[in-house]
């Protein structure tokens, strides 16, 4: 949905979560936001 309103941003999923993936799976989660924010 994002992608035709912006489609400039970013959309990365973490597998195997339903709602909450920065709850539970919280490792894979910082990970992928430190990748985009280029490891601040």
């Amino acid at each position: 949905m994002y992608k035709n309103i912006l489609p400039s941003i970013e959309i990365e999923g973490v597998e195997e979560t339903k709602h909450l993936p920065q709850l539970e799976k919280s490792s894979d989660f910082v990970n992928k936001v430190n990748i985009l924010l280029g490891n601040c």
